[in-house]
């Protein structure tokens, strides 16, 4: 990500990529290319952060693991963003087609993910499923 005074550019690349050349050499490609303009600024309570379920394979096998943030944001600014550049099958989805960007934000702050305090089996039940994690 490059912020600059009247925007913001967001490049995705693989991992272990970079956009100096190397994509181009193992013939990966940009996975998503965004540019957002005009920055507007907000409250820094403006912007709310939720936590998520993510499905991941673990030790205990694959699971919902639920993930926690805590956010202390400086600066939030909202932006008017298009995408430049979206390759589907490198997200595994080729079917996606995303032509509409709903809304784009960007915030200076600091984060603390704490560790993962529960997972979920995802062929059950949330009440039956969730493990506590050790």
């Amino acid at each position: 990500m490059r912020r600059h005074y009247d925007g913001v550019d967001l490049t995705v690349t693989p991992a272990g990529e970079t956009d100096n050349g190397a994509l181009a050499r193992h013939g990966a490609g940009t996975m998503l290319q965004l540019s957002a303009l005009d920055p507007d600024p907000l409250s820094v309570g403006d912007l709310q952060h939720v936590g998520s379920m993510n499905l991941a394979h673990t030790p205990l096998g694959l699971r919902l693991v639920q993930i926690e943030t805590h956010h202390e944001p400086s600066r939030v600014e909202r932006l008017a963003a298009r995408i430049d550049a979206f390759n589907a099958a490198a997200w595994g989805q080729p079917l996606l087609d995303p032509y509409w960007v709903v809304s784009c934000a960007v915030s200076l702050e600091d984060i603390e993910i704490p560790a993962v305090r529960f997972v979920c089996d995802p062929t059950l039940p949330a009440a039956e499923g969730t493990e506590r994690v050790q």
